[in-house]
């Protein structure tokens, strides 16, 4: 299993053009902040005395939970082409088990995932770091590390549904298109989600996007929010508005209520996969 796990890294990072391409709808999101949202967003909430810190770490909580989704299914594409060209059958051919064999791809998806979210973050936090001098949360870095984490096995149970499914790598790159575009809207980056109808929060609740991105945000922004001394009321708003917070009626989400369900989903993927796609893992 190691030397797949080693096999699927270095044909996944031996591409810099696929490396950028599993980054596209983060990038997308950070040019559509930087363009025109960070500005409206910002005269929305002028009243706020750290308005530019809290939209940024906003921002942030937003990309990394599309990174987790983009790059951890773009490195399932080799899972793909590997049984479009029969790669896989031959593999299972030898001493490896099939069940190896994905527990190879997993391997590689995990750590892509992974590492991916670290260095987008860490590129995010630089950078707003020099234009905007936001400061690094030291005391929050173990709980950004472990939503990582959590973000990675989400997506890779989430996208190993998905793809086993899948037979032809150009239907693969169709697909992972419209993940890519949609994840902006349903981590609620390109549209906050206070501005969306109700229909619309409620389709979207019926997925892992938006209990991601809260979860990084409530993390990000637990102390830029206690530090803007506001009353009560304009927390909750805030909260709502921007999607920190995911509200059933009238009850909002909270960090570990929004890790149980992540957690809840990867079983529910997982079990899906076992249940549904084993017949199609050849």
């Amino acid at each position: 299993m190691i030397w797949m796990v080693r096999r699927n890294l270095q044909l996944y990072f031996s591409k810099t053009s696929n490396v950028l391409l599993s980054l596209l709808g983060a990038i997308i999101s950070i040019v559509l902040y930087l363009g025109f949202l960070k500005e409206n967003l910002s005269s929305d909430w002028a009243t706020l005395p750290n308005a530019t810190t809290i939209l940024d770490w906003w921002l942030i909580g937003g990309t990394l939970a599309i990174t987790a989704l983009t790059t951890t299914l773009n490195s399932l594409s080799v899972f793909v082409r590997d049984r479009e060209q029969k790669t896989f059958r031959d593999l299972a051919l030898t001493d490896v088990s099939p069940f190896n064999l994905v527990l190879g791809y997993l391997g590689a998806t995990l750590i892509i995932g992974i590492v991916m979210q670290a260095v987008m973050f860490t590129l995010l936090v630089i950078y707003f770091g020099v234009t905007d001098g936001l400061a690094m949360q030291w005391d929050q870095l173990i709980n950004v590390i472990g939503v990582i984490v959590l973000s990675s096995f989400v997506w890779t149970s989430f996208n190993l549904l998905v793809t086993s499914f899948i037979k032809r790598i150009d239907n693969f790159g169709k697909v992972g298109t419209i993940l890519a575009t949609a994840a902006g809207f349903f981590v609620g980056v390109y549209v906050p989600f206070g501005i969306l109808s109700k229909t619309a929060n409620h389709i979207i609740q019926l997925t892992p996007a938006p209990y991601n991105s809260a979860l990084f945000r409530q993390v990000l922004l637990k102390q830029p929010i206690l530090a803007a001394h506001l009353p009560n009321t304009t927390v909750m708003e805030l909260k709502r508005k921007l999607g920190i917070d995911i509200v059933w009626h009238t009850t909002a989400t909270t960090e570990l209520g929004n890790g149980l369900i992540l957690v809840a989903f990867t079983v529910i993927f997982v079990f899906c996969v076992m249940i549904f796609a084993r017949k199609h893992l050849n």
